[in-house]
Formats: structure tokens, C-alpha cells, sequence
């Protein structure tokens, strides 16, 4: 099982995050089946609270996943 990648966190990575840096985007995508050195990966809560440096913006491509709350 890989982990988050943020400091101190020990929730499962569920998230890949690629940042292209000529184009000021960051790109949330689900998680990539092997581990590439260049990416992050964050837990699901840190994914969903990801804010992009000033001027950037970001793109979710993650697939939809089933809502956790119960009706």
C-alpha cells in the first residue's frame, strides 16, 4: 500500500498529481498503477483540498467515485 505523500499523513494514496510547469497547471488524475518518482500522490482528503500556486489552475480528471455520505 503506498501512503500520501503529504508530511505526517498515513491515509492510503488514492490520487496522482502531475504539475506541467509550462502550461501553470496542476493535473489530478486517479492513481497511476505503479509509483513514478515525478508525481505525487495524495489520500483522497488531500487531493479534494489541493489549491495551485497563484496563476495556476487545475484540471480533475479523476473518475467519479460513489459519495461516502449516507442519505
Amino acid at each position: 500500500m503506498r501512503t500520501c505523500g503529504k508530511q505526517h499523513c498515513t491515509r492510503p494514496a488514492e490520487a496522482t498529481i502531475a504539475l506541467r510547469y509550462g502550461e501553470r497547471l496542476v493535473v489530478l488524475g486517479n492513481l497511476l498503477a505503479d509509483h513514478n518518482p515525478n508525481l505525487l500522490e495524495l489520500c483522497m482528503r488531500h487531493a479534494d483540498r489541493l489549491s495551485p500556486p497563484v496563476g495556476w489552475d487545475v484540471r480533475d480528471d479523476r473518475t467519479l467515485r460513489w459519495a461516502t455520505t449516507a442519505f
